[in-house]
């Protein structure tokens, strides 16, 4: 529901094509209208990067960015809990 929300409200603003914009106008948007920051940046295995933003309401949003290309909206949710726990990369056990 949320992510429709977010669709609809950049479509409102910008010019949007299959709920994709400027990286600049997602995050503006995300902070502005849900308080969300990004929590985490990764690049997958064929270098798009993906992003979480997430507000202290518990609301977050998952973002694709191709290289070259606009950041699109991939899903959102409630209920976003920061878990620090220690990274296990090249760990054997």
């Amino acid at each position: 529901m949320k992510y429709l929300a977010i669709t609809l409200a950049l479509a409102g603003s910008q010019a949007v094509a299959q709920n994709c914009a400027s990286h600049d106008v997602i995050v503006e948007h995300l902070a502005k209208e849900f308080q969300e920051t990004r929590q985490s940046v990764a690049l997958d295995g064929v270098g798009n990067m993906v992003e979480v933003f997430a507000s202290e309401a518990g609301t977050w949003t998952l973002t694709v960015t191709q290289p070259g290309a606009p950041t699109c909206l991939v899903m959102a949710g409630v209920a976003y809990q920061l878990v620090d726990e220690p990274l296990t990369l090249g760990e054997k056990g």
